[in-house]
């Protein structure tokens, strides 16, 4: 009896312990993204996201500007590309040798802009993209 008691409660803690599934974690990531992505603290440079999409080795959204619906920038990157993301106020930056995030209008940055909403939210993004990398078999193909 001990013993069955010992195995469910191994069990359990396994199931408690796991991490956020790749479905699960690509869903919080685009919610967020559509909900946050951008920036607002600029009179003239009012932004949002808009056609997101979201995959373990591509995130591509649109930036629009609320005050000039003319205006719009394609972005895109691969979030697996960099081990290391920084937030910072309103920016989650990406720490890597290489600029990852394309912009069809500007070339190449480092960064990409959430606004505040939620507690922690750019050091929970910061987290999610790197648990998305993971998922990515692009990197897993790599002998070292």
């Amino acid at each position: 009896m001990k013993r069955l008691l010992l195995i469910m409660m191994v069990f359990g803690f396994i199931n408690l312990s796991q991490a956020q599934t790749k479905e699960e974690t690509i869903k919080w990531i685009k919610e967020k993204l559509e909900k946050y992505g951008g920036y607002d603290d600029l009179p003239y440079n009012d932004t949002y996201f808009t056609n997101i999409e979201v995959s373990p080795c591509n995130i591509s959204y649109i930036v629009k500007n609320k005050k000039n619906i003319d205006e719009s920038r394609k972005k895109i990157f691969n979030p697996s590309k960099s081990k290391v993301w920084v937030p910072d106020n309103d920016k989650v930056y990406l720490i890597s040798d290489a600029y990852i995030v394309v912009d069809d209008k500007i070339g190449v940055s480092n960064l990409f802009t959430l606004r505040n909403g939620e507690s922690n939210i750019h050091e929970r993004m910061a987290k999610a993209l790197l648990h998305l990398a993971t998922f990515c078999e692009e990197t897993k193909n790599e002998a070292f």
